[in-house]
């Protein structure tokens, strides 16, 4: 089977860090364990905004949250975050056409392309190199609180950053580009080398 995406940093390579959750809650691990094989990404296909169970999952998409789903086994579970996938969803297509009739008040630009425009960041999904770094500096950050305190803090603490497949990412832009006005492409496509996306545990 042609893999989908490839696992470029995991939290398994760092053992200091493997044997500090294993200490505090080792089923974070257990969880992300499967994930680092090929093609096993638990997915959530949705792009609509949704609360509830899933294949056995709690799954939330907050209103608002366009890059991001979160997976708990419930209300009372630690939260994983996964964000990114979006990018690989068979509803992208259409969500692009919904938003072309989403133009902003007073603008004649769409809610997508505002978010090129502002944040030099991709609808639906986020770059390799963006994925890339929000990681390390969440492990920079929580390897120096546990480091002195000895607890991680209440904050992001990734666990894995994978990168689309180059076939993945061609298919995203050629998705998407029918819908973006020039300026738009002219900012987006320049940035991209390859789509990312990362899942990190938001409590200990």
């Amino acid at each position: 089977m042609k893999e989908k995406y490839s696992v470029e940093w995991s939290i398994f390579d760092d053992v200091d860090l493997v044997n500090a959750i294993n200490a505090s809650n080792p089923e974070v691990l257990v969880r992300a364990k499967p994930l680092t094989l090929p093609n096993q990404l638990l997915g959530f296909d949705s792009l609509d905004f949704f609360h509830g169970y899933h294949d056995g999952h709690l799954i939330s998409r907050p209103e608002g949250s366009h890059r991001a789903y979160y997976i708990s086994k419930s209300d009372e579970d630690e939260v994983i975050a996964v964000k990114g996938t979006e990018a690989g969803s068979s509803e992208l297509k259409n969500a692009m056409e919904k938003n072309r009739y989403c133009t902003l008040p007073h603008r004649p630009w769409t809610k997508y392309e505002n978010f090129i425009y502002r944040e030099q960041k991709a609808p639906l999904a986020m770059l390799f190199n963006e994925a890339k770094q929000e990681a390390e500096i969440g492990i920079d950050f929580q390897k120096s609180i546990y480091t002195t305190f000895g607890f991680f803090e209440e904050a992001p603490l990734p666990l894995l950053v994978f990168k689309w497949s180059n076939d993945q990412t061609l298919k995203y832009i050629e998705t998407i580009t029918p819908y973006l006005d020039r300026r738009a492409r002219d900012l987006l496509l320049p940035l991209i080398d390859a789509y990312g996306y990362w899942w990190y545990c938001l409590s200990l």
